[in-house]
């Protein structure tokens, strides 16, 4: 028996996101379909990162494990051979075999991109921002989601299954004439959490939230305290640390 890493950039626009769900498309069923053609084995493939719909990612890490001789050096052509255009295997390694991509990740770094106005080109990966706002309230209230927190106030999940408590180690937003960006690594995301983050620090540039909200959302523990959720399509996993 052998663990396979793998390193996957994906469009996650024709995807109902990682997960499998049933006969839906998702990154997970679209590798797992290329290892069955490729092994002749039907396996589970783990990924570091459980991505929603429509969330795409430039560094997604998994694993699975295989009896297949094929030399790893191959194997990434060849799932890139079979896989759609819309995923791509940047790498594949030999690893240990208690290696497990979800668990044994520290950290793993979003990336959220906003347009103020309309860009053809670019709203695909980009949230068109249809409103006016000021980004120094929103850099003045990074300071606030800063560190060890209960996160229930930015989560689609009523039900999380490890807590609702996570650490965020950096939080970095940075301006363009036209477009905007926000990068946030933690040790872990809570379903929905960056977006959640996102429509608020939005509220919070257009004024109908005080930065001084935020101490009171997070302390509210109650989604319904917090702005919208953003796009999904804005959203792209960066990278996983170990």
């Amino acid at each position: 028996m052998r663990n396979i890493k793998l390193t996957i950039e994906f469009d996650g626009s024709g995807f109902h996101g990682w997960q499998i769900q049933g006969e839906l498309p998702t990154v997970q069923g679209a590798l797992e379909d290329a290892i069955a053609r490729l092994t002749g084995e039907r396996i589970r493939v783990i990924g570091a990162g459980r991505t929603d719909a429509g969330v795409h990612a430039l560094g997604q890490v998994a694993n699975f494990h295989t009896r297949s001789k094929l030399d790893v050096s191959q194997i990434g052509a060849a799932l890139n051979g079979i896989l759609p255009r819309s995923v791509y295997v940047h790498e594949a390694i030999e690893v240990a075999l208690d290696f497990n991509a979800r668990f044994a990740a520290r950290t793993r770094r979003y990336r959220y991109r906003l347009l103020r106005g309309r860009s053809p080109m670019r709203r695909k990966w980009a949230w068109e921002v249809p409103f006016v706002f000021d980004p120094q309230p929103i850099r003045d209230a990074l300071r606030t989601l800063e560190g060890r927190h209960d996160f229930t106030s930015f989560t689609l999940h009523a039900l999380e299954q490890h807590g609702r408590v996570a650490t965020i180690l950096d939080l970095l937003w940075q301006d363009g004439p036209d477009e905007c960006v926000l990068e946030i690594e933690a040790d872990r995301f809570l379903r929905g959490m960056v977006r959640s983050i996102v429509g608020t620090l939005v509220q919070i540039g257009r004024g109908k939230l005080a930065v001084e909200d935020l101490e009171r959302i997070l302390e509210a523990r109650d989604r319904q305290e917090a702005g919208p959720t953003a796009p999904a399509h804005g959203l792209c996993l960066l990278s996983v640390s170990y």
